[in-house]
């Protein structure tokens, strides 16, 4: 009895994912209705950034809305970057693998509603070899379906 309670805690208490294994009914076996699994914004942008970081670009595809859009923002205004998943997915397809593509961290986590904000850290080894570290705010848009429908970038600023 006590396992089966302490599974329980479990269960409530791990962070639901996006596109994670179906969940299963313990009783009776059966999937439970999709519709009633309520999906955690920051999990999908977490998953997002390990799969930017592993270079592994389908799996960045599957997090992403078909429409995404990628805008930066600066103290003239936001431009928008990129829109639809084909132009994210194919620059990523031929810059992934290049040296200076960064490994990414992100803290200071701030939710609401379905926007996540973080400190995005961008660690890169410049083309003579020093280490070139930047931070910026960024702000994510998760759709209730677990895919990341906009990404906002503000300027960033070198970190030490």
């Amino acid at each position: 009895m006590q396992k089966l309670i302490l599974a329980a805690m479990l269960a409530v208490l791990s962070p639901v994912t996006a596109l994670a294994q179906p969940v299963i009914n313990a009783p009776f076996g059966e999937p439970v209705d999709e519709a009633m699994v309520e999906i955690d914004p920051r999990s999908v942008v977490e998953q997002y950034t390990g799969a930017f970081n592993a270079r592994d670009v389908d799996r960045m595809e599957s997090l992403m809305h078909p429409g995404i859009q990628i805008m930066e923002v600066s103290a003239t205004g936001t431009d928008m970057v990129s829109e639809g998943y084909w132009a994210i997915v194919s620059h990523w397809l031929e810059h992934i693998e290049d040296a200076d593509t960064p490994v990414l961290e992100l803290t200071g986590w701030s939710q609401l509603d379905d926007y996540v904000t973080a400190i995005e850290t961008s660690r890169r080894t410049g083309p003579d070899g020093t280490p070139d570290v930047q931070q910026r705010l960024t702000v994510y848009q998760v759709t209730g379906e677990g895919a990341i429908r906009r990404i906002w970038y503000y300027p960033p600023v070198e970190a030490e």
